[in-house]
């Protein structure tokens, strides 16, 4: 996904912290766009349950 292609509310996954594992470690969603940044809110997962 580019800048230019994002929209609030878009939801953007991100890996975990182990590089072996290519499976969704935590999410955000996209509140504000501003120029060239965004802001998100963040969710993380706990060990033992997923985002």
């Amino acid at each position: 996904m580019t800048l230019k292609d994002a929209q609030v509310g878009d939801l953007i996954l991100f890996t975990g912290t182990n590089p072996n594992v290519q499976k969704p470690g935590y999410a955000g969603i996209i509140s504000k766009i501003n120029n060239d940044s965004i802001t998100l809110v963040r969710s993380s997962s706990s060990k033992s349950t997923s985002a």
